[in-house]
């Protein structure tokens, strides 16, 4: 960056440091920048593989000519090293840092369909100035880059961008998005100068300019065999490497351990490879019906798992509310995110990586909604009869504190996709709030452009169940579970590994038939075939509760004058675009108030609090 300085003013190197001040939580253990002909770059290392000082980044070859700044782990760099290409190298750290970059030396961006692993990084050739920047198949680490003024700025939070001079101009349409989803999905940031590197992407720039393309995409490969006993073999071989792939570490490892179908798989295939486990879950004492820490010491013990029950109290999570808030990235109101912030806080300090079963639920039909949308297309008593509830259910009546307030949302949501086509009913089920109140919030201009780029996601939605477990991986997975992962267990410097990400279990479970997924004997149903006899008999067909905060209950309650007073300054500070009316009628009306979706309330105060951190 030769006239760097010239163009903004300001020293690179005291904007990189002040960055790598910025997310110092990501990487506590050493931290340094490397200026390379026309490239800055800077790294903050969790050490994880190869604890030493040789291993640390930014990391160059003998030559100096490449560098590589990493975030992540290359789960078959062990593997990679008898590659034709690197066979005869001599290694000078047992780092898959130093793997990687002799990979990409020496094969460049075809070394990325080699690689197994979560991944971002940006690799620099100093005599050809050229940088290669890219980002893992499912998007499990994040990148985020700028490109003001023909500068390539990127890192791993938003809020580290912050450190350079790009300019912020608010995003209507990422606001939009994140009022309804309660996310943003990529490649929209908050600010339209930020962007978020898609999965499976990559950014190439060098003399010819800045150029974004696609390296892998999850869409079906062809169905190779027909037999199901096949394909079945071929999934626990995957997962049963991947797990042992995803234990390798010279830092204590774990595992998270909800009670639930996809963690009590994980963990009950990692036990048969150590006997000495550690597992951790959550209770809920205050909340029994959102309380599955029983099911998971039955599952600990059942393993013979070394298990850690944390219990979490209102009083716990609401005094420390304000350090969750600040762990936030961009605005991002997944309500579950509160649960995960303070498990990880507490896992962090018996281990440093932890395995989980994110992804499960995406790849083989583990959500209500994936049910729904299976049953709304069978001829039953069930969808003949449901017409006669309708004058029962308001608009997002219930919410999920009991048994009943959750059967009576859950059929609320039902009766409306009952009456929708196959795309409205996908994102009615996505969706956390209804386009009527968007629009009474965001004016309806915006909302219009809200429908028509939404149809980018919804294009491919015919009702079949496979297209919409491809749509989740690449908007829920993606944009939500798996930013809520990354965020909350790096705000502690805690590595969260996920075997069903594997990308040969993922591309397995893509070929499976939906029926193979979802069938009148129940969701998952080829993972409870092929892995229910590690479980229990009486968890293996326990109803799924999620993992849920009493957020209705928060925002009705406790937090509610809290986010009232977030309303009024909302309406004060007029700098996003917000109806003050709405906004007002929110603030002096307890009626109007109670009647909003408690999601909606939270997204809003998510909006404010963010705000407040940004200035």
């Amino acid at each position: 960056m030769p006239d760097f300085e010239r163009r903004f003013q300001i020293d690179p190197a005291s904007c990189l440091i002040k960055a790598l001040d910025l997310q110092h939580h990501r990487g506590p253990d050493h931290r340094s920048f490397k200026k390379t002909n026309n490239a800055l770059l800077g790294h903050n290392r969790l050490r994880i593989i190869d604890l030493s000082q040789s291993a640390d980044q930014p990391f160059s070859d003998i030559s100096g000519r490449y560098s590589i700044v990493f975030n992540g782990e290359i789960f078959n760099y062990r593997e990679l090293k008898n590659e034709p290409s690197l066979r005869d190298f001599n290694f000078k750290t047992n780092s898959d840092t130093e793997v990687l970059l002799t990979l990409l030396i020496k094969e460049g961006k075809d070394a990325l369909h080699k690689l197994n692993g979560f991944f971002a990084f940006a690799f620099y050739d100093a005599e050809e100035d050229e940088m290669i920047i890219a980002r893992d198949r499912f998007g499990e680490k994040p990148l985020w880059y700028s490109t003001e003024n023909d500068v390539l700025f990127f890192a791993s939070e938003s809020k580290t961008l912050s450190a350079f001079p790009i300019t912020r101009k608010f995003n209507q349409l990422a606001l939009a998005y994140f009022l309804q989803l309660t996310y943003i999905p990529a490649p929209q940031g908050i600010y339209s100068s930020y962007h978020k590197l898609e999965p499976g992407h990559l950014i190439t720039s060098n003399a010819s300019g800045i150029k974004v393309e696609s390296w892998y995409t999850p869409e079906k490969r062809k169905r190779e065999t027909t037999s199901r006993e096949n394909l079945a073999e071929e999934l626990r071989n995957h997962l049963n490497d991947s797990i042992s792939m995803r234990m390798i570490s010279d830092v204590p490892i774990g595992a998270f351990l909800s009670g639930g179908l996809d963690s009590s798989i994980i963990c009950a295939l990692a036990a048969q490879k150590t006997n000495q486990l550690k597992t951790f879950s959550v209770s809920f004492p205050e909340e029994p019906y959102l309380d599955e820490s029983e099911n998971a010491s039955l599952m600990a013990s059942h393993i013979g798992a070394s298990h850690t029950t944390i219990p979490l109290t209102q009083r716990d999570m609401l005094e420390s509310i304000d350090d969750y808030l600040f762990a936030l990235d961009e605005p991002f109101a997944d309500s579950s995110s509160v649960a995960t912030y303070f498990l990880a806080k507490n896992v962090k300090n018996h281990v440093t990586v932890a395995l989980s079963g994110d992804g499960a639920d995406e790849l083989f039909g583990g959500y209500r909604k994936h049910y729904a949308l299976y049953s709304r297309k069978r001829k039953s008593a069930l969808n003949s009869t449901m017409q006669l509830f309708a004058p029962l259910l308001k608009n997002d009546s219930g919410n999920r504190s009991s048994f009943f307030q959750d059967k009576k949302r859950q059929a609320s949501r039902y009766l409306k996709i009952l009456k929708a086509d196959d795309q409205n009913a996908y994102w009615q089920l996505a969706a956390f709030t209804e386009d009527h109140l968007i629009g009474e919030i965001v004016g309806n201009d915006l909302l219009d452009r809200l429908k028509q780029s939404r149809q980018s996601w919804l294009k491919d939605q015919n009702g079949d169940l496979n297209r919409v477990l491809l749509t989740d991986q690449k908007l829920v997975l993606a944009n939500d579970m798996l930013v809520k992962i990354d965020l909350m267990s790096m705000a502690h410097a805690l590595e969260i590994r996920s075997p069903f990400l594997d990308y040969r279990v993922v591309e397995t479970a893509n070929v499976m038939s939906a029926h193979e997924k979802i069938n009148r004997l129940g969701q998952k149903w080829i993972l409870r075939q092929e892995f229910g006899h590690l479980l229990p008999k009486t968890l293996l067909n326990q109803r799924k509760k999620g993992f849920e905060i009493p957020i209705d209950q928060w925002v009705k309650g406790p937090l509610r004058e809290r986010i009232k007073s977030s309303l009024q300054e909302l309406i004060q500070q007029n700098e996003i675009p917000l109806n003050p009316i709405f906004l007002k009628k929110c603030v002096e009306s307890d009626t109007y108030y109670n009647q909003l979706p408690a999601s909606l309330l939270w997204s809003l105060f998510i909006l404010r609090n963010w705000q407040q951190k940004q200035h």
